[in-house]
């Protein structure tokens, strides 16, 4: 069912693969940052976006201290 509905807004689906999971550790934050981001969800869609060549769209107002170009302050 979530397949059928993701076709239908037309929205891919990304598995997780181990090169995502890799990805985590090359995450560098920035230290100017107001206060520590503690989401690890939030990181691996970020490894996601990074590893699959796409802009990761975010109103979180920490998730720009990533410092990394997919990461789109909305």
């Amino acid at each position: 069912m979530l397949d059928s509905l993701s076709k239908k807004s037309n929205l891919k689906c990304i598995p997780l693969i181990s090169e995502h999971t890799y990805n985590l550790k090359n995450l560098s934050y920035s230290k100017d940052t107001p206060r520590p981001h503690k989401d690890p969800f939030d990181k691996v869609l970020i490894c996601q976006a990074k590893s699959e060549n796409m802009l990761f769209l975010t109103h979180d107002e920490l998730l720009p201290f990533y410092n990394e170009s997919c990461i789109i302050s909305v």
